[in-house]
């Protein structure tokens, strides 16, 4: 068990570490000190940390979703806008070198509203005499631009600013880490030691903003004898704030150490589509939809997770659809125009949050857009589309498609008879109302040669479809259970891109399994996922050949693979722990070519080398009647 973190509490410390300048008084007001805590990182690693930290705030904080980078003096070039003038201060000992503007973009805009903040990098003026003009200190101060507490925002500390400093303690002999329980104890180590300290500014009994923004550079106020430094006052800190510094020094420790014992994530997100693309449309459909179908909601299941995790795949999809597919005669713009009623159109339209969210691609840490080949738009099926949701969020956004199941969900007649459900220009009155039916699939590949046989779901009420669609229509299978296997062979068929999460294990004859590294090309994707770093690395917070999970992934990853598909594999931000989509959008190879006979026969010869569909169909037709809780 690993030891709990004890940093010491130097609130009361004399002398103080660094000072603030007042540049009107030109006297110093200390900053507080909080928590200091030794460490064995260097400071290449404590930067590091600090840049992963400002990137992604919400390593500290469950409300925040990332930070936006709007100005950063190492990257930009010219000046930056009035609006994104980053915050100047002086410390004295400490020369600044960089400085950049974030803003915070909450989980929740409608509660949390945003906040500039200036992080400013400095580095301690020479104290050691080695010559290099450089001390042994490094300091990053967050300044939030803010003239009181009453416009802070409640995920950030109600302070004027936050400061992290490292400096470098000397060499010390000990056995082992001395930040963890390990290491060798018989034997002296000796190694750099370092401290890592939080300090912070509380905001002046003034109403005047107390740091105004600067845009020339200013020469640091020498103090004088009138201006000698105040005596340190010692107050004790609320609750709140002292919890929240322990909180922000806790991490950035744990981070750093990770860092330097050479630590590598296990599952990388944002692998196949760009994390602020993807929150962007997020943000925008929860503020549209979540609302609507939370109270609308009439299963018995939590509503929670059914309609956040759909709200999050409808974000994934609408992303990567608007990079890859176009509209007959539109090859430019590539985006499936909104068909919604005038009264359904929201301010913020998805089109212009997409194109905001583009705008944002000059960042470095923002991925580039999809440059393969594209595909017409040709609609999409949801394949075992469950209660709804999601199909009813991609329609409502203008993307014409339907979903099927083999068993009615009580959802279906509230989306079917909603009064704002969009209806589209082809839609004929008889199949409007249609968007989600009730169907039995049975693959092509597993009909019978006569005519004269009798199929088992004639006798039913409900109706078939062989999974034949229009090539390029998107084929989605969420957590469809006995057509994840399936999914990839259908799209081969109809020469249609898919998504595939799978989530529970069902074999092409619909028998429940469990797939395991036993199968040698099962147990070669594995390894190769767990080698290949580019990968995602795990799924539910376990390694990619740790689970059953990791199994089904691969048994469907590898179908898809026989089939000629290049799968794109990503671990999806949705609220479970059945989040891995494997996307094929292109075929590989000799396989491009392939006529759609030669595409059937590939499909048969996969579906030989899994036993065969024996017994699909009479399964599947007793699902009409079973009584199943979730998707």
């Amino acid at each position: 068990m690993p030891k709990a973190f004890t940093p010491t509490d130097i609130s009361a410390s004399q002398p103080h570490l660094f000072s603030r300048t007042d540049r009107d008084a030109g006297e110093y007001t200390p900053w507080l000190p909080s928590l200091e805590r030794s460490c064995v990182f260097p400071e290449e690693i404590f930067l590091k940390t600090m840049d992963d930290m400002i990137l992604n705030p919400n390593i500290n904080s469950s409300l925040l979703l990332r930070a936006d980078v709007l100005w950063d003096d190492s990257t930009s070039t010219g000046a930056p806008s009035s609006d994104i003038t980053p915050l100047k201060i002086q410390v004295r000992g400490y020369t600044q070198y960089r400085s950049l503007v974030r803003k915070f973009v909450p989980r929740n805009p409608e509660l949390d509203k945003s906040l500039l903040q200036s992080c400013l990098f400095f580095r301690e003026d020479e104290v050691d005499g080695d010559g290099d003009g450089e001390g042994e200190g490094s300091l990053v101060i967050y300044l939030p631009h803010a003239n009181g507490v009453e416009e802070i925002p409640f995920y950030h500390p109600p302070v004027q600013g936050v400061a992290f400093l490292h400096r470098h303690r000397g060499v010390a002999g000990h056995g082992g880490c001395p930040c963890c329980s390990e290491g060798a104890k018989d034997e002296p180590v000796q190694a750099e030691e370092y401290m890592l300290s939080i300090h912070h500014l509380l905001f002046p009994a003034r109403t005047e903003p107390a740091i105004e923004i600067e845009t020339t550079t200013t020469t640091e106020t020498t103090p004088t004898a009138a201006s000698k430094e105040p005596e340190l006052q010692t107050q004790p800190q609320p609750p709140r704030l002292a919890r929240t510094l322990h909180h922000l020094l806790h991490k950035l420790h744990k981070n750093s150490t990770g860092t330097h014992a050479g630590y590598v994530k296990r599952v990388n997100h944002d692998v196949v589509l760009g994390k602020e693309l993807f929150q962007d449309i997020y943000l925008y459909l929860k503020g549209r939809h979540a609302r609507r179908l939370m109270e609308g909601w009439v299963e018995s299941t939590d509503p929670r997770k059914h309609v956040f995790e759909d709200l999050g795949i409808a974000a994934f999809l609408l992303g990567i659809w608007r990079e890859r597919y176009y509209l007959e005669g539109d090859d430019t713009e590539n985006t499936p125009l909104s068909t919604t009623t005038p009264t359904e159109t929201p301010a913020a339209t998805l089109t212009s949050t997409i194109a905001k969210s583009l705008k944002k691609r000059s960042t470095a840490n923002t991925k580039s857009p999809w440059a393969g080949p594209k595909r017409k738009w040709a609609g999409f099926v949801d394949i075992g589309c469950g209660n709804g949701v999601l199909v009813d969020i991609l329609r409502r956004e203008g993307y014409e498609g339907y979903g099927i199941d083999a068993r009615r969900r009580k959802t279906w007649d509230v989306l079917l008879n909603s009064p704002t459900s969009p209806v589209f220009p082809s839609a004929s009155s008889t199949t409007a109302s249609r968007w989600l039916r009730q169907e039995i699939l049975v693959p092509s590949t597993l009909l019978p040669t006569t005519t004269t046989a009798t199929l088992p779901w004639e006798s039913t009420e409900f109706g078939f479809t062989d999974g034949i669609y229009p090539p390029n229509t998107f084929l989605i299978s969420n957590h469809s259970d006995q057509l994840t296997g399936w999914t990839p062979l259908l799209a081969t068929l109809s020469d249609s891109p898919f998504l595939a999460i799978p989530c529970c294990a069902y074999t092409l004859s619909a028998d429940k399994f469990r797939p395991g590294s036993d199968v040698s090309w099962v147990r070669e994707i594995l390894r190769s996922a767990q080698q290949n770093s580019s990968n995602p690395g795990g799924e539910g917070g376990k390694g990619i050949a740790g689970s059953t999970y990791s199994g089904l992934v691969a048994w469907a990853e590898g179908l898809a693979g026989k089939c000629g598909w290049k799968v794109e594999k990503e671990v999806l931000r949705i609220p479970s722990t059945r989040n891995v989509g494997l996307l094929g959008w292109e075929f590989e190879g000799a396989c491009c070519a392939e006529s759609g006979a030669e595409r059937e026969e590939r499909v048969r010869g996969v579906l030989r080398e899994e036993g065969g569909g024996g017994g699909w169909t009479e399964k599947v037709v007793a699902l009409v009647g079973a009584k199943k809780e979730g998707h």
